[in-house]
């Protein structure tokens, strides 16, 4: 898998940060939401 940095800006930052505390709320284990999984998601789904 490619390794790729990009910026966002603070808006995108807080949105993927809302989504983490969602999936974490819902039970889901700190290892499985991350940053980086939640934002290549968001790529993979053209977002």
């Amino acid at each position: 898998m490619a390794r790729v940095q990009v910026y966002v800006s603070d808006e995108v930052s807080e949105k993927i940060r809302v989504i983490a505390e969602k999936r974490r709320a819902e039970g889901a284990r700190d290892k499985d939401v991350s940053f980086s999984s939640i934002a290549s998601m968001l790529v993979e789904l053209g977002l």
